[in-house]
């Protein structure tokens, strides 16, 4: 992949940013070298359009940082940029989408990658356009390229469907590194909080214990997010951030076939697994996962666990 940040950009027309006030107002005509068209989606501190690279010809994804709190520079959003773009740099993997650059133009910081056609999980199964086969399928190879990343040192901390895209041939890239934690870091070089979704965030996430953070943490959301493809929902949800933490900290799930009676027993026993509470429970690897969860899918043995813990208080 091509990673070549800091060229020199010529200004062009752009609204000022106002740190602490929300996402820019955009779309411009133009970012740095790069030609706006329209914004596919947005997050909390960034907003991602859909660009041209008139350089090359290129259609890329443009991820454009905006402050989240008063104060952040646009030379702070450009580190960040900087640090998500490095962390890109470590990785290589088919299903793992590949970034081209980062930048700073008009006070804006920007990241540009690979623009993949394709729905975001949650968006594909909601409207209909990705069956639960498809998904199924998809979060095996989701799980491999994890397993990828963190041979490469990086744990993601944010795996959900909507950073899993997927295209009309069931291909699925896996998005948004830029919370990963990268292990053997000073500790004062990573976030000091609480980063993540609190429905697909590890018990020991949700508790903001950054520090001992293991491959088991993206087994437990890879879990999380099998369930809502098996169920049509995480395994928790509640009306606040804070309440939703405490439910995953301290109680256990139901089984999917408590929701749905139809689903396959094995792979109810996947996601279980994935689900315990204490990690060295779960799969060692995502490797691992995506192994049980093919055979799960094609009708052969688990070479996991037969039950977990969780699963077995259901069975009895």
């Amino acid at each position: 992949m091509s990673n070549a940040s800091g060229s020199r950009l010529e200004p062009v027309p752009a609204p000022e940013p106002n740190p602490g006030s929300g996402p820019p107002a955009f779309p411009p005509l133009s970012l740095g070298p790069f030609q706006v068209e329209r914004e596919v989606g947005r997050g909390t501190g960034s907003v991602v359009y859909r660009a041209s690279d008139p350089r090359n010809g290129a259609v890329v994804a443009l991820k454009v940082l905006y402050p989240t709190r008063a104060g952040q520079s646009a030379a702070d959003l450009h580190a960040t940029a900087q640090r998500e773009l490095e962390l890109y740099a470590r990785l290589d993997h088919p299903n793992i989408v590949t970034v081209h650059e980062c930048g700073l133009a008009d006070g804006y910081a920007y990241i540009a990658f690979r623009f993949v056609a394709g729905l975001p999980l949650d968006q594909g199964l909601a409207s209909g356009m990705i069956d639960q086969a498809t998904a199924l399928r998809a979060m095996a190879l989701v799980a491999r390229a994890v397993h990828h990343a963190h041979e490469n040192g990086l744990i993601h901390r944010d795996l959900k469907p909507r950073n899993v895209v997927v295209t009309a041939q069931g291909e699925p890239f896996v998005l948004d590194f830029g919370l990963s934690w990268r292990r053997g870091a000073p500790a004062d070089a990573q976030v000091q909080h609480i980063v993540g979704t609190p429905s697909y965030m590890s018990p020991e996430q949700a508790r903001g214990e950054e520090a001992g953070l293991t491959p088991a943490t993206d087994v437990y959301a890879i879990g999380a997010m099998l369930y809502e493809v098996l169920t049509g929902r995480p395994p928790f949800a509640a009306l606040t951030s804070a309440r939703t933490r405490q439910m995953v900290m301290a109680l256990p799930p139901k089984p999917p076939r408590e929701l749905d009676s139809t689903v396959d027993l094995n792979l109810e026993r996947v996601v279980m697994h994935c689900l315990e509470k204490e990690p060295p429970k779960r799969y060692p690897t995502c490797a691992q996962l995506a192994e049980d969860l093919e055979r799960a899918l094609d009708g052969r043995p688990l070479r996991g666990p037969r039950s977990t813990g969780l699963l077995r208080r259901w069975l009895k």
